[in-house]
C-alpha cells in the first residue's frame, strides 16, 4: 500500500468517524427531545383528564339541575291551578256564608 492510497483512507476514516459522532450527538439530541415531549405529552393528558372528568361531573350536576326546575316548574303550574280553585272554591263559600247570613236577617 503506498503513502497516499493510505492517506486517502485515513482521511475517509476520520470522515466516517466524524460523521457517526456528529450523528451520535443529533441522535442523543432528538431522544432527548422525545423524552421532553413524551412527558409534556404526559402532562397535557392528566390535564385533559382532570378537565373531562370535570365536565362529566357538570353535566351531571346540570342534569340534576335541569330536573329539579322542570319539577319546580311542574309545582308551580300545580299551585297555580290549585291557587284558582281555591279562590272559586273561596267565593263560592263567601256567596254560600253571604246568603245564610241574609236568611238568617229576613
Amino acid at each position: 500500500m503506498n503513502r497516499s492510497l493510505r492517506a486517502i483512507l485515513l482521511l475517509v476514516l476520520a470522515v466516517a468517524f466524524l460523521f457517526t459522532a456528529l450523528q451520535f450527538a443529533d441522535m442523543i439530541s432528538l431522544n432527548s427531545n422525545v423524552r421532553s415531549r413524551r412527558a409534556e405529552l404526559a402532562e397535557s393528558r392528566a390535564v385533559w383528564e382532570k378537565i373531562a372528568e370535570e365536565k362529566e361531573t357538570l353535566q351531571a350536576e346540570l342534569k340534576q339541575v335541569t330536573n329539579d326546575l322542570k319539577e319546580a316548574r311542574l309545582s308551580l303550574s300545580e299551585s297555580e291551578t290549585r291557587k284558582e280553585e281555591l279562590k272559586e272554591e273561596i267565593q263560592g263559600l263567601e256567596s254560600e256564608i253571604k246568603a245564610l247570613e241574609e236568611g238568617q236577617h229576613e
